[in-house]
């Protein structure tokens, strides 16, 4: 600092020993542009580095979405494989007579494997020799030996009973030759001694097809063993063909034996950037590599441009300063030229820089500093003006970077204002520069793009859960129905059998809430009025409440309706209110508040979520023992929960939030230590007033004698929905899929389409019903869903004018909307 004040540093004036300041072009402009070039040379650095580190972290991540999902398709399929193989290694061995196999047997037994497998595979056993018994494919055996491949040989010399995968071969059954197959086998031991090894050949091509549906782009992705072995691979355009197999060698057994892995790997041809996601029971791992080049194509490209505009600034910098110090014939306007040079230098940098010096008063600042304080700080000690930054605790580390005298980067977190700034100290001998860049929003955004990641994950697989699901509790409902209906009242069975629908009602609750969580649930919103729904469930509350806790409602006489689905209200208020149960175990007070709020573009800015508009708010506060600042931020986290093992699921506060944010609302907790906590619900202003059409009766258990189509794939959904219109008197027709239902639409006369909305063959059911109302524009339509994604709700909300029966479903359900359709 003593420095840079001498080359400013006049001469004594002349009454006092008092210095006159001015600045000497023919030195301090060529320093000043030197330091503004450093800076900003130093400044570019360091910011393209922690973008280079991002855009690796990016890359990484990319990588690992493409690798986790193929892991889990890869798992599901050669789980598949394995119950078929399994079953024909029982059945092998329940064939064997005194140690002998009959082929005709083993033959008929592998045919029933193929046939009834998820997957046509072709299997084959193979005897203690190694020689051919029999194939599902040929009926008569070659007399081929088989006892030099790598699967055969680890279940002879093996001793556990355990599926092997093999190293690809090229197949030597007749029939099959050239084609390239990985073998999957199982062991047939009597007495520890090996009789026969049975084996499912996986066609490599079957394999390639699990790829399908992953948009690999520039991805390389491969499946390969723990030992280095590759199994099969897919390359985008114009990769190496070696580069997979490089890969798989680049880590064996032992390295990933702890589980996932992320690491670059050095090929001679590139680098790549590989995360393996590990199949342990399996003993294999999914790959997927991305080349430096591809995944850092844009940072480089960015960077390249920057670096040139920036020397282009730096050389002209240079050089203005160093033709204005030569030019001492006009000095006196020269100085005052390179003075303002140098404020629009600084001023032009919008985030904050100045001077320090060693005692830590700020000497110099450009406006970007003052705005982040409400008076003057030059001349002010830095820590005494922001006294933020000592009491987050980063002065040891500005002190320390300033007395080593080594440039350093710090991400800093100032709480009191709750900004993020990543500081770089450029120390000296007389002070420090520092530069401190606002990273507030880019943390802001990256945290809300990593959680959007996150729900879309879990959305996507409570999706895949509910699907599956509700469809085998439709059938065990409605059997237990049956059960119970057929069954003597008071009976062990009758009683069993209620036991037993209780379970599935829970467990279709339990479906319910998952996909609350990842917010697929279907939504009916309507105008309703919060204050009468609040009040309604008064009653319920103080049945669940101890008599320990006072229940207060204040609701606004001018409350608003809101949007929103009144049962899903419900629940959430229900949940909201067990929560601050729990929180008050001595009693306290629940208060219930409604309040017409506007949430501004200000608000908005800080929440990404919130889109501006009017909101119905209804906050439910507590006098418990409250929330850390860590509890709250991970409240919303699915599973997460306070409570002792086995006292919560830790959905609750999921299913609120993905309830409020599918209904296009707003949720937030409000909560310190001791003094209780208030969750804030922002429900959408209803832009129409309440319904005045009558509530329905619930309709009875009747049917009817129309035609009705039913359209389903799953085989036991499709059958027991069958068996439940004819005992309501329907005639019955079934399709398992849109071509099939299409036909018999020419065919027959049908009066309504009962259909599934998820088919296979590329039709959905909301597309069967629009193609088959072209021809039959009075074909009534009902669809049937466990999970529904786009296909007849958007926006969270059912489509208009459709009318859905949501799967699990009784038999009085079916009814009622039968008749109310048939009937309209």
């Amino acid at each position: 600092m003593k420095r840079v004040v001498d080359y400013i540093k006049s001469r004594p004036a002349p009454n006092d020993n008092t210095y006159v300041y001015h600045f000497r072009p023919k030195y301090f402009l060529f320093i000043a542009s030197l330091i503004f070039v450093a800076i900003s040379f130093g400044s570019f650095f360091t910011f393209e580095w922690a973008e280079q580190e991002a855009a690796i972290a990016e890359t990484y991540n990319e990588a690992s979405m493409t690798s986790a999902p193929l892991a889990a398709n890869m798992n599901l399929f050669l789980n598949t494989v394995d119950r078929s193989l399994r079953a024909a290694q029982e059945a092998v061995a329940d064939a064997t007579r005194n140690g002998e196999l009959n082929r005709a047997d083993v033959r008929a037994i592998l045919l029933m494997a193929s046939s009834h497998g998820a997957t046509p595979l072709r299997f084959a056993a193979i005897d203690a020799d190694g020689y051919l018994i029999a194939t599902s494919q040929t009926e008569e055996a070659e007399h081929v030996s088989l006892g030099d491949r790598d699967y055969f040989l680890a279940q002879m010399y093996g001793s556990m009973d355990k599926p092997f995968v093999g190293n690809p071969v090229e197949s030597r059954l007749r029939g099959s030759k050239g084609e390239w197959i990985v073998p999957i086998s199982r062991p047939i031991r009597k007495d520890g001694h090996l009789l026969a090894v049975v084996t499912a050949a996986v066609p490599v091509s079957l394999i390639k097809s699990l790829f399908v549906d992953i948009p690999n782009g520039h991805r390389l992705v491969g499946i390969q063993k723990l030992d280095g072995t590759l199994l099969t691979s897919l390359a985008p355009s114009g990769a190496s063909d070696t580069a997979s197999v490089d890969i798989a060698q680049a880590l064996r057994g032992n390295a990933l034996s702890g589980g996932d892995l992320s690491s670059p790997i050095t090929l001679s041809d590139d680098e790549y950037y590989v995360v393996w996601k590990l199949i342990p029971d399996k003993q294999l791992a999914i790959f997927t590599a991305i080349a430096k080049t591809d995944g850092l194509k844009s940072w480089t490209k960015r960077r390249n441009r920057l670096q040139v505009l920036l020397a282009a600034c730096g050389l002209c910098v240079v050089a203005a300063g160093w033709g204005l110090d030569r030019s001492m014939n006009q000095r006196a306007r020269r100085e005052e030229a390179a003075l303002e040079m140098v404020r629009a230098s600084f001023a032009s940098i919008t985030d904050p820089l100045f001077l320090v010096d060693n005692d830590w008063k700020i000497a110099f600042a450009n406006s970007a500093l003052g705005e982040l304080a409400s008076q003057s700080v030059i001349g002010k000690n830095l820590f005494e003006a922001f006294p933020d930054i000592e009491a987050s605790g980063y002065k040891a580390l500005l002190v320390e970077s300033q007395r080593s005298a080594s440039t350093s980067a710090k991400e800093i977190h100032l709480q009191g204002s709750n900004l993020w700034l990543l500081v770089t100290v450029y120390p000296f001998s007389g002070g420090s520069l520092i530069y401190a860049r606002n990273i507030t929003e880019q943390k802001r955004t990256s945290e809300q793009l990593r959680h959007a990641q996150r729900m879309e994950m879990i959305g996507q697989l409570t999706g895949g859960i509910a699907h599956d699901f509700n469809n085998l509790l439709t059938v065990i409902i409605g059997n237990l129905e049956d059960i119970n209906e057929k069954a003597e009242a008071g009976s062990s069975v009758a009683d069993a059998a209620a036991t037993a629908l209780k379970a599935a009602d829970r467990s279709a609750e339990l479906t319910a809430s998952l996909l609350a969580v990842g917010r697929r649930q279907a939504l009916s919103p309507v105008p309703t009025d919060i204050n009468a729904l609040v009040n309604g469930l008064h009653p319920m509350m103080r049945r669940v409440l101890p008599e320990s806790i006072d229940i207060e409602v204040v609701m606004a006489a001018d409350a608003w309706l809101a949007e929103v689905d009144p049962g899903q209200v419900e629940n959430a208020v229900l949940n909201l209110a067990v929560n601050a149960r729990d929180a008050m175990p001595e009693g306290g007070k629940l208060t219930f508040e409604t309040s017409n709020e506007y949430l501004d573009e200000n608000y908005a800015r800080q929440h990404n979520e919130v889109v501006p508009g009017p909101f119905l708010l209804l906050a439910i506060s507590d006098t418990g023992h409250g929330m850390t600042p860590e509890v709250i931020d991970k409240a919303f986290d699915p599973f997460f929960t306070t409570k002792p093992e086995g006292k919560g699921s830790g959905l609750g506060l999921s299913m609120v939030q993905g309830f409020i944010k599918q209904s296009g609302g707003h949720i937030k907790i409000y909560s310190e230590i001791g003094q209780g906590s208030t969750i804030k619900l922002y429900l959408p202003r209803a832009r129409k007033g309440l319904s005045e059409e009558p509530v329905e009766p619930t309709a009875r258990t009747r049917g009817g004698y129309e035609t009705i189509l039913i359209v389903e794939d799953d085989e036991l959904v499709r059958d027991h929905s069958s068996n439940l219109v004819t005992r309501l008197g329907y005639k019955s027709l079934v399709a398992s899929n849109a071509e099939e239902a299409l036909q018999i639409l020419k065919e027959h006369r049908v009066d309504l389409l009962l259909t599934d909305v998820t088919l296979p063959g590329g039709m959905n059911g909301r597309q069967l019903a629009d193609l088959a109302r072209v021809t039959d524009k009075k074909l009534r339509v009902v669809y049937m869903s466990g999970y529904t994604r786009n296909a007849i709700i958007h926006h969270g909300r059912l489509d208009k004018g459709v009318d859905l029966l949501q799967k699990p479903f009784r038999l009085a359900d079916l009814a009622r909307i039968l008749r109310e359709v048939l009937d309209r």
